[in-house]
């Protein structure tokens, strides 16, 4: 019977770190929807592919693969951008690389955004995190969306 109140704290503690967990989620997730309008003017305000004659601007984050894989491969897209495989379906050739001058804390906030709203991955991205992928791939070339499966299956 002594192990009952330690069963209860441990169970009252989870409860606050999941709470805590989901407030820091949707606090850094608003923060980076304000920031997600420059996105959104590809991708659409809804994430689904702003329409253009005949394609679309850019793909819909609806179900997206990239966005369910490790939060550093939605960072590499954002410092380095996304070269199109099928330049027919989008428009431009490639995604350009916006997030190359942002500030790591809005770099953060829009993948912690884009990856809880559309990914379905309830998970916070820190300033930190992103400031350590930055310099990881510094010298990194701009990837494909090949090349992002490739290394999603590495680890």
């Amino acid at each position: 019977m002594k192990f009952l109140p330690l069963a209860q704290s441990l169970a009252i503690a989870a409860l606050f770190s999941t709470s805590a967990l989901a407030d820091d989620v949707a606090d850094a997730a608003a923060k980076g929807k304000a920031k997600f309008v420059l996105c959104g003017a590809c991708h659409g305000l809804t994430g689904n592919g702003q329409p253009a004659p005949g394609m679309q601007m850019a793909a819909s984050f609806l179900d997206s693969k990239i966005l369910k894989m490790d939060a550093e491969l939605s960072a590499l897209v954002l410092f380095k951008g996304l070269k199109k495989e099928n330049p027919a379906e989008f428009m431009g050739q490639i995604m350009m690389p916006l997030g190359a001058t942002m500030p790591d804390e809005d770099v953060a906030n829009i993948i912690t955004y884009i990856r809880s709203e559309f990914g379905g991955v309830k998970e916070v991205t820190t300033a930190e995190q992103v400031a350590a992928w930055r310099a990881k791939h510094a010298d990194s070339p701009q990837p494909t969306r090949a090349d992002l499966e490739k290394m999603a299956a590495k680890e």
